[in-house]
């Protein structure tokens, strides 16, 4: 796809001056703020390890200011792409996430990131493009379906159970979501992708499966 130019040559003088000196501050501001984003993943991601689902979850949204949604994207966003801040800063925050997400394939964030590095100009619907052709056709298997769907509720069961109950960490508790990280593994990514969206507990899981 041949990208987009824009020409200053029909606007008066001071005007194009102004605009391409816009241009520059926006652009700054939009690497600083994918720059940051990655190091507030890279932050989170220290705690994360370092205390439990439970604690985290409070923490981010009371002291941080934030969801645990969001909280998750910025993490999956530093681990996919902290290495590479300096390219990857090119483009916004909200297309930075997209990239990261555990449904696109390798080679996607590769082919775009290589375009990037050329010296491409990429728009938000290039790589909402790209992630869209990316994504797995949806399962025509029942059977499938509602084995993602069962074992996605059965996990925000046990993680419900966890947060809620001070006597959770026995033997059985442990063994119990040890199968379920077994059985969620096993799980195709479109079809976890698909059971997290369509149960309502998306918040809950994303603590427990991170």
């Amino acid at each position: 796809m041949t990208p987009v130019s824009f020409s200053y040559g029909a606007l008066e003088p001071d005007l194009a001056k102004h605009m391409r000196r816009a241009r520059m501050r926006i652009l700054t501001r939009l690497k600083r703020t994918t720059s940051d984003m990655l190091e507030t993943g890279r932050d989170l991601a220290t705690i994360r390890a370092a205390v439990s689902g439970s604690v985290f979850g409070l923490w981010v949204v009371s002291e941080c200011g934030i969801t645990s949604r969001t909280a998750q994207l910025f993490m999956r966003a530093s681990e996919v792409f902290g290495e590479r801040c300096e390219i990857i800063s090119q483009i916004p925050p909200t297309s930075v996430m997209k990239l990261a997400a555990p449904n696109v394939p390798d080679n996607v964030r590769e082919m775009l990131v290589n375009r990037l590095t050329s010296g491409d100009r990429l728009r938000n619907r290039d790589i909402d493009e790209a992630v869209r052709e990316a994504r797995p056709a949806k399962p025509t298997c029942d059977s499938e379906w509602n084995a993602a769907r069962e074992v996605a509720a059965a996990m925000a069961s046990v993680r419900r159970k966890a947060k809620f109950s001070t006597n959770f960490k026995t033997e059985d508790d442990e063994l119990l979501l040890a199968d379920f990280y077994a059985a969620w593994g096993a799980l195709p990514s479109y079809l976890r992708s698909q059971a997290l969206r369509d149960i309502d507990a998306s918040d809950h899981l994303e603590e427990v499966l991170s």
